[in-house]
């Protein structure tokens, strides 16, 4: 027998409350519908919360580890529509109050560049047409019996949706704005984007974005970050060097004896922020300076001259690294 607890992660005392926010933070992250669903872990936190949430069939369990399917209640006690219609107004970010009835949400992932990210962009979203599955008859379960229990589980055509593709009706086409400064994982909500219900108004289209990694850049909100490779000879005297940004290229300036992991800074050459104005961010630039390889005979000779010329004064971080050591072993 399945420990319905430990299923739905709650205490055995538990209050119904609690068994409730339980399911549905479960319910929003393992539902079929979602790309990374799972559809035999949905049917388990279903079963749980359909015991669990019925305050007389909970006593039997907790009595005997099991229910009698005679009970009453219904098939299980538990309108699936209406909790996992919770689950939805909470996982995007609904308020509130009463909800107002209408059709099933639609999502809907597409993945853009950084470069989209940056200004901006229009897509249009297909929206296929749809019909009541003829199989749960709308309500996404089915009833089953197994020996003595009575349960719901996802229905297997419409995957707990309700709906299945219609193929005699056309569906429809959804323009999107994708705002600028928009990040990773962000939804955009599209009122009545989504599908009609009967004698309601349709329900809401939901755009998650997905950003592409870049070849050059890292996003962290609206900075970015990137790493400047330079040789030697510039580190040690300074000078100019042209960078890459995202709306185009400009000049760094490098200070003479700059060390690797400098981190330098392009004021408005990052994202901008959807929750500042559209306020610009920063590119950070770390600096790495890289040792040159493939050397000829030559250039090995004079660089072990121009070794042989330097003194601790010209290497101040290994100056203090030895020092280090030395009281470290001291210590020892």
């Amino acid at each position: 027998m399945a420990d319905y607890y430990a299923t739905l992660e709650v205490q055995k005392d538990a209050s119904q409350s609690e068994i409730k926010r339980a399911y549905r933070r479960l319910a929003s992250k393992y539902h079929p519908d979602k790309s990374d669903g799972n559809a035999d872990k949905f049917k388990e936190i279903s079963e749980a919360y359909q015991i669990l949430s019925d305050e007389n069939k909970r006593a039997q369990y907790d009595r005997f580890g099991s229910v009698d399917p005679q009970m009453g209640g219904g098939p299980g006690g538990m309108d699936i529509n209406d909790i996992f219609g919770g689950v939805f107004n909470d996982f995007f970010g609904g308020g509130g109050g009463q909800r107002q009835a209408k059709g099933m949400d639609v999502e809907f992932q597409t993945a853009i560049t950084l470069e989209d990210a940056v200004f901006g962009k229009d897509i249009q979203v297909d929206i296929p047409a749809t019909k009541v599955c003829p199989k749960c008859n709308g309500t996404g379960t089915l009833q089953v019996s197994h020996g003595f229990i009575a349960m719901q589980q996802t229905c297997s055509m419409c995957r707990g949706s309700g709906r299945v593709n219609d193929r005699k009706s056309s569906g429809k086409k959804i323009n999107v704005k994708i705002p600028a400064g928009i990040d990773h994982g962000d939804r955009i909500r599209v009122e009545g984007g989504g599908y009609p219900g009967e004698g309601v108004p349709p329900g809401d289209l939901y755009v998650i974005v997905e950003i592409k990694k870049h070849a050059l850049f890292d996003r962290e909100r609206h900075h970015l970050h990137c790493q400047v490779p330079i040789d030697i000879v510039t580190a040690a005297l300074g000078g100019q060097i042209e960078v890459p940004t995202l709306t185009g290229k400009v000049n760094l300036k490098i200070a003479s004896g700059t060390q690797t992991g400098t981190q330098l800074r392009l004021r408005g050459r990052g994202m901008p922020s959807l929750r500042s104005g559209g306020a610009m961010g920063d590119l950070m630039c770390t600096v790495v300076v890289e040792t040159p390889v493939k050397l000829n005979a030559e250039q090995k000779e004079m660089l072990k001259t121009f070794g042989a010329s330097i003194d601790v004064s010209h290497q101040p971080k290994q100056s203090e690294w030895m020092k280090s050591i030395k009281a470290f072993f001291k210590m020892a």
